[in-house]
């Protein structure tokens, strides 16, 4: 069965690559609307987990604000993402939950 939006092979890599550039530049307007001074895309293929938490603890923040949209299990309160980065970095973390 073949499905039309998904991505197989060769395809896979420009579709990520697609989706790194667009997040690139979502994230430039953000920063230049917010007139924010610093903002960056973090990309590390499928593991995004420890990628973040690996950015997190090698630079020096006094709070990081993640949200979260847990929608299953154990994790429904805070989402498998949130609760990964709440136990693994060394940084007080404040998660929004809407």
């Amino acid at each position: 069965m073949e499905v039309p939006y998904a991505t197989m092979g060769p395809e896979i890599f420009e579709y990520n690559n697609v989706g790194l550039s667009s997040a690139k530049k979502e994230m430039k307007n953000f920063i230049k609307e917010l007139s924010l001074k610093k903002g960056e895309v973090i990309d590390n293929d499928l593991d995004s987990k420890s990628a973040l938490v690996k950015y997190i603890n090698k630079e020096c923040y006094d709070l990081v604000v993640i949200g979260s949209r847990g929608t299953s299990g154990f994790n429904t309160l805070l989402g498998s993402v949130a609760t990964y980065i709440l136990r693994e970095t060394k940084h007080d973390v404040l998660i929004y939950v809407p």
